[in-house]
């Protein structure tokens, strides 16, 4: 085994800002500012209920769209319970029939085995 060698690692700094500050909205209210004040904030009423409406329009285009896809969502997992309620029941039909014959059979098997055997208590009378 050989001598060990000894390092120095120098890690380097990361570089990293950060700012804080205030965030800049841009509004499309053109307000005339030569109105009295009244009729200024009329102006703002009107901006805000204009805005307002669309955004609410959006959103109302957007529910709708969901609500029609969750009443297609909804008659599609209908049909599919249908669909499976009715593969479930050919399959509980299908094994009725089957246990029917089976048992049937049973049966027939039986009534045999009771007449080998009444012949098994009659002839051992005789012997």
């Amino acid at each position: 085994m050989g001598k060990p060698i000894h390092q120095t690692v120098h890690p380097s700094g990361i570089a990293s800002a950060a700012a804080v500050g205030l965030p800049t909205v841009f509004i499309g209210l053109r307000l005339d500012r030569s109105l009295p004040v009244e009729e200024q904030l009329a102006q703002v009423e009107r901006y805000i209920n204009e805005t307002l409406a669309q955004e609410f329009k959006s959103v109302g285009v957007i529910m709708g769209r969901v609500r029609d896809e969750l009443q297609q969502a909804k008659a599609e997992s209908e049909k599919a319970i249908a669909d499976a309620e009715a593969k479930a029941q050919k399959a509980i039909d299908d094994l009725t029939k089957r246990l029917d014959a089976t048992q049937a059979l049973d049966l027939s098997w039986a009534i045999g085995g009771l007449f080998i055997t009444a012949v098994g208590v009659f002839l051992s009378y005789w012997a």
